[in-house]
């Protein structure tokens, strides 16, 4: 089974939210032929200490550009070694800034939305040879009845599921929690795992109360049980 995603670089008592500029909503989106995809390749920047960033300065990697640019990468991993900071770099182009963490460096580039209070982004966690793509709202989803509207971010979780297929994923395994809840469903290509996890758009209306979209995809090492 592939591991537990975890994203330090969303704590909100490390980020100085009034210091970020506003920024517009962005639509559901539903990907493009990832395959047929280009991403911006330049020669790799300089890492620079992590710090949340606004589509202010960074107007291109809404929240649609950098989803299928993640699926690009995906697509590119032929095997997990494949998956290292300078190939995410090559790949999508995203600006990593260094996370020191216990003693292992992390790289992570993400932006935040302060009209709507989400951040979404890359987690490179370089012992693990792992990464995470991830929607997150300081206000959290500890009242699961009244969570945060995904609208501003919202990626179709179903288009990401196809797209994994067409990749040629396969579908192993659901893990549930102790409810008996579906919390995320694990795929494998070659020795290449991913997690997808989806979360409703919002409570309300009932449309969007239906509607699935992406809460995170990651991947790394295969790990069976």
């Amino acid at each position: 089974m592939y591991r537990k995603p975890h994203w330090p670089f969303f704590a909100p008592a490390a980020l100085t939210l009034a210091a970020l500029c506003a920024a517009c909503a962005q639509p559901t989106h539903v990907p493009a032929k990832e395959t047929q995809m280009t991403a911006s390749v330049s020669s790799a920047p300089s890492i620079q200490p992590y710090r949340p960033h606004t589509l202010e300065e960074f107007p291109q990697f809404t929240p649609q550009e950098m989803g299928q640019r993640v699926l690009v990468l995906i697509d590119s991993l032929k095997s997990v070694d494949d998956l290292s900071l300078e190939h995410i770099q090559k790949v999508t182009g995203f600006p990593m800034g260094l996370l020191p963490q216990k003693g292992v460096y992390s790289h992570i580039f993400n932006i935040y939305l302060s009209n709507s209070g989400w951040y979404y982004g890359l987690y490179y966690d370089d012992k693990s040879k792992s990464a995470d793509f991830h929607f997150a709202n300081p206000s959290g989803d500890d009242d699961i009845y009244h969570l945060p509207s995904m609208t501003p971010v919202c990626l179709d979780y179903d288009a990401y599921v196809a797209a994994l297929g067409r990749m040629g994923f396969e579908k192993k395994l659901d893990d549930y929690n102790d409810r008996g809840w579906l919390i995320q469903t694990n795929y494998k290509r070659n020795d290449v795992g991913v997690t997808v996890r989806e979360r409703r758009e919002a409570d309300q209306p009932d449309a969007k109360r239906r509607h699935a979209c992406l809460r995170y995809i990651s991947f790394g090492p295969w790990r069976p049980e």
